[in-house]
């Protein structure tokens, strides 16, 4: 399993992490709304959200224990 690890890190993994980040850190990248973004954009939006706020109820529920 972690001999595999390093097959996700492609170009386009890294592409997604950062549109993710700037969006994290400056906002929409277009103007309007969430639903003025092309669909690629808030669908990478949408897979880090829900990875990033799984990992930090993870880590908020260990710091409670």
């Amino acid at each position: 399993m972690c001999r595999t690890i390093p097959d996700y890190f492609t170009p386009d993994f890294a592409n997604m992490v950062e549109i993710w980040v700037n969006v994290k850190r400056w906002g929409m990248p277009f103007e309007g709304g969430w639903a003025d973004q092309p669909a690629i954009l808030m669908d990478v939006i949408n897979l880090f959200e829900q990875a990033y706020n799984e990992y930090e109820e993870e880590r908020l529920e260990k710091a409670r224990h």
